[in-house]
């Protein structure tokens, strides 16, 4: 089977707010497209374009389960690529549950810590009007998972890197500082703060990360990470190597 024959589905937590919807089609409509390039790069035709589904675990339908039963028809093996920032509850439990009557389905580690999100996060945080001596808070929703948190910070570490300014985590819940202190702290230390959304789309979690930021001072607050670049890369990257095991 050619790499293109194998289905991709992104498994996506869902929400009920009205943005998020248009935006997790724009990472699928991303993904399609990165694939279709490596794809015509190592000489299949571009028109040969994959098959790249979602798959809801709330909220909308189809639910996962079901997209990849559709996806991986006639016993065909299908490629599950969880859309999350960090391996926290929903990878290690919930993903596994719904597809436990989905032998065919290989799934992916998810997103998180890859590299290229710390990449991703700069390129929102220069959109925001980031300068090199800006302090950026990496907010994120938390998890009381210590792995799910040393994901983040792994991640945060790697932009501390790729910025000469301050880099420091925030959480809105679980272990670890909240955005509003780490804010308020860069703050009181002399620097202007832009909050980076840690998070893929707009959503009610997005929202709560702007209000809190602004609301400590923060002169700017990135927009979540969505199709950036970097984002479709990691999921195309995650499809080929799963497609080649």
């Amino acid at each position: 089977m050619t790499p293109s024959a194998v289905p991709l589905v992104l498994a996506v937590h869902g929400s009920a707010h009205p943005a998020y919807r248009a935006a997790i089609e724009a990472v699928r409509d991303a993904v399609v497209a990165v694939i279709a390039d490596a794809l015509a790069d190592a000489g299949h035709p571009r028109a040969d374009s994959p098959d790249v589904r979602l798959g809801w675990l709330d909220h909308e339908q189809p639910d996962l389960a079901t997209a990849a039963a559709e996806a991986g028809a006639a016993d065909r093996p299908v490629i599950v690529v969880p859309l999350l920032l960090a391996a926290g509850y929903h990878a290690r439990v919930d993903i596994p549950q719904m597809l436990a009557a989905a032998p065919q389905a290989i799934v992916s580690a998810p997103l998180g810590p890859d590299p290229l999100l710390a990449r991703a996060l700069l390129h929102r945080a220069t959109e925001a009007g980031a300068s090199e001596e800006t302090a950026l808070v990496v907010a994120a929703a938390g998890s009381s998972d210590a792995r799910a948190l040393a994901d983040v910070e792994t991640v945060v570490a790697e932009l501390g890197r790729l910025h000469p300014g301050p880099v420091r985590s925030g959480y809105l819940s679980g272990a670890g500082p909240r955005i509003a202190d780490t804010v308020a702290s860069l703050i009181s230390a002399g620097h202007s703060v832009i909050a980076l959304t840690y998070l893929i789309c707009p959503g009610r979690l997005a929202d709560t990360v702007a209000t809190e930021a602004r609301t400590a001072g923060a002169s700017a607050v990135a927009r979540p990470i969505g199709s950036c670049p970097e984002i479709a890369q990691v999921i195309r990257d995650r499809w080929l190597v799963a497609s080649a095991s």
